[in-house]
Order: C-alpha cells, then sequence, then structure tokens
C-alpha cells in the first residue's frame, strides 16, 4: 500500500463490517517500523556468486539490487561533482619558464644571448681567456728555450695575472648574482613542473573516473526504472509502456547498459 499511485482497498476476513472495523483498529495501532534496504548494509559482492544468487527469492535479489543502485547512485553524484580546473596549461607554461631559465644561465656560463656586449658578459668572456692563456703562459715562462722567450713569457704571466684578477673581481661582482638568482629560478621552476605534472596526472585519472562515475549514475537511472518494472511485476501490477520521443530509430539504440547479461563485471 504504500506505492499505491491512486486508491488503496482492503479486504478483511470478518463475520461483519463491524468485526472487520474492530479487525482493523486493532491490527494496525500496533507500531511497526519498516526495514529499508539501505538499512541492511551494501552485500558482499565478492562472495555474491552465481550459486548464492539462485538461491535468493525475489524479494533478496531486489533488496541487493536496491541497495547496489543506491549506493552507486550515491558515489557517482559526487564523483561528478568534481570539475577540478585543467592544469595541462599551467603544467606547460612551466616547462616553457624552465626551459627558458636553463636556457639562459647556459647563456651566461658563456657571456652569450642577452648577456652579449654587457659588463657580465664581458666579465665572463675576460675570465674565461684569462684562465685559458695563463697556463700557456706559465709553461712557456718556465720551459722556454731561450732566456728571451721565458722573460718575455714571463711578462705575459704577469699581464694575465693581473687580467685574471680584475676579471674574477668583476664577476664575483656582476655574474655570481645573476648566477644564484638563475639558479633559484631553476630550481623553483623544475619544483612547479614536477608538482603541476603530478597534479595533471591525478587529474587525468580524477577525469576518467568522474566519466566513469556519470555513466554509472546514468546507468544507475535506468537500474532504477527496471527495479520499479520488477516490483511490478512480483505485485501484479501491468502498466502501459511509455512512449518513446517521435521518430524514434530503434536500430540507432546500442545494447541495454543494464542488462547484466552483458558485463559481467556488474
Amino acid at each position: 500500500m504504500s506505492r499505491a499511485r491512486e486508491s488503496s482497498h482492503v479486504w478483511v476476513a470478518a463475520d461483519d463490517l463491524a468485526q472487520a472495523t474492530e479487525d482493523l483498529k486493532r491490527e494496525w495501532s500496533t507500531q511497526r517500523t519498516p526495514t529499508w534496504a539501505i538499512d541492511t548494509g551494501p552485500p558482499d559482492y565478492d562472495k555474491l556468486d552465481g550459486e548464492l544468487v539462485a538461491t535468493l527469492t525475489d524479494e533478496q535479489k531486489l533488496g541487493i539490487a536496491a541497495v547496489a543502485h543506491v549506493a552507486t547512485t550515491i558515489a557517482a553524484k559526487a564523483i561528478s561533482r568534481i570539475k577540478p580546473a585543467d592544469l595541462g596549461p599551467a603544467a606547460a607554461n612551466a616547462r616553457a619558464a624552465l626551459h627558458e631559465a636553463q636556457r639562459t644561465r647556459a647563456d651566461l656560463e658563456r657571456g652569450a644571448g642577452v648577456y652579449r656586449h654587457t659588463e657580465i658578459g664581458r666579465a665572463v668572456v675576460d675570465l674565461a681567456q684569462a684562465k685559458a692563456a695563463l697556463p700557456a703562459a706559465k709553461w712557456r715562462a718556465e720551459h722556454g728555450t731561450r732566456r728571451r722567450d721565458r722573460r718575455a713569457a714571463a711578462t705575459e704571466v704577469a699581464g694575465w695575472t693581473e687580467r685574471e684578477r680584475d676579471a674574477q673581481q668583476r664577476w664575483t661582482a656582476h655574474v655570481a648574482p645573476e648566477a644564484a638568482r638563475l639558479d633559484a629560478e631553476i630550481a623553483r621552476n623544475l619544483a612547479d613542473v614536477e608538482l603541476l605534472t603530478d597534479r595533471h596526472e591525478r587529474q587525468k585519472v580524477s577525469s576518467a573516473l568522474t566519466k566513469r562515475a556519470w555513466n554509472l549514475h546514468r546507468t544507475a537511472g535506468r537500474l532504477a526504472k527496471r527495479l520499479d518494472a520488477h516490483r511490478d511485476e512480483l505485485d501484479g501490477v501491468r502498466r502501459a509502456p511509455t512512449p518513446g520521443p517521435p521518430n524514434q530509430a530503434r536500430h540507432l539504440r546500442g545494447p541495454d547498459p543494464t542488462d547484466l547479461r552483458l558485463d559481467p563485471a556488474l
């Protein structure tokens, strides 16, 4: 009677109308708490094999289907509301920033690119030249075949030593701070890339789960209609089929996703 749609009728076995009324008052005065299928908790699906299902009554099967339907609908609605922002562009921007910082750091090492013809670039080039020329001059000053060549090489050593000292001072003043800034920027960009890439990968998994949850939600809706039809069948109720949309091409419709025979996983 709780699922009645229009009116309800009660037939009572009694001697007369007065006794029937008394019997109904006595029976219905007793408070009874209905037991809902969801109150019984979800079944252990790992143990729910074909042999066990065959031993269940129609009402027990209906209860299990009802619990599965409710649990699936709740989970699907909750997951379908998860709509995180797309992290793909942010991850791509972080990788581009990291690549640019690394390229700039390489230019700094050579005094090229944006550092060419600047104080930073000249300090880098001058220091590199002095470091390369000084060992060769020292070798000639010590191992020259002629004394005159050794004296000339010693003069070169003094000159290159002074140039190296001057270039090193300029490198410390101008290049070192820029190198530290770029190293810190590279570290930040690398951390951003790793974080955003990891989040983006997890987001793709979440998006796949959200899509699957939405499909489960639609399947649960169709399953609910079939459950209602099954209840009507158990109660002996016959209803006219609901007409579909006009001019609907039946041959375009795919298999019924609620047909448990189509997917053993269900």
